[in-house]
């Protein structure tokens, strides 16, 4: 298997840096990509730097308006003085372990998280120590709501994944949810549960699914929007 190597690279525009990932492995072209909330650069071995940053210059406009949603909807700040992360909608200040505080510093932050070589790396930790903060919170909602709605689960997870806001496995009777549900209001929160919830009555989004979702949240449509927005 051909070896893709990665570096995290910087260059300014007009005073503002811009922070891209830089994937060197085989093949023809360079190509840019707007994704995860990165920006993604994957070139050949033999491409020059110039090269590279060209075609970051070249699509620089569509880069500014992707930069200008990120901070729009940015749910953390990994840098500067000012680190963030948003917790059910509100933005709460945080500090890296290495930091050097004093005793008022520190109690200025609620979360301290470790620092890794990768901004990846440091961003799945980050969910991981969330997770174990908030996990009650997921499950008390979902709890709640399968009382309520009569219906009965054997497992529920809540991880960090890709692509949807929640899983349900009907014949294991297991719910998975995803933790970067965090970010939002906690009635998209509920949302998500009703719905993976009533996917163990009805396995697929049927009219009769959409009726039983509206039985228990008759402003679905509403919470669901608020998903919409897919928070960076």
């Amino acid at each position: 298997m051909a070896k893709t190597l990665t570096y995290e690279k910087e260059l300014s525009f007009q005073g503002r840096k811009i922070n891209y990932l830089l994937k060197i492995r085989e093949q023809k072209n360079i190509v840019l990509r707007l994704q995860n909330d990165e920006i993604v650069v994957s070139a050949p071995f033999y491409a020059n730097e110039w090269e590279i940053e060209q075609i970051i210059y070249k699509n620089i406009r569509k880069i500014e308006a992707y930069l200008k949603f990120i901070d729009t909807y940015k749910v953390y700040e990994l840098n500067g003085t000012e680190k963030y992360i948003k917790i059910w909608g509100q933005n709460f200040p945080f500090a890296y372990e290495s930091d050097i505080l004093t005793a008022d510093e520190k109690s200025e932050f609620k979360f301290f998280f470790r620092q890794y070589e990768t901004a990846n790396e440091t961003v799945l930790k980050m969910y991981n120590k969330l997770k174990k903060v908030y996990e009650h919170e997921f499950t008390e909602r979902i709890a709640y709501w399968a009382n309520l709605m009569d219906l009965e689960f054997k497992n529920l997870t809540v991880r960090w994944f890709k692509g949807k806001w929640g899983v349900c496995y009907p014949s294991k009777s297991k719910i998975l949810l995803n933790i970067r549900l965090i970010h939002y209001d906690k009635r998209a929160l509920d949302y998500v549960c009703v719905h993976e919830l009533a996917h163990l009555r009805h396995g697929n989004h049927s009219r009769d699914f959409w009726h039983f979702v509206e039985k228990y949240l008759p402003d679905y449509k509403k919470r669901a929007e608020i998903l919409k927005i897919k928070l960076k």
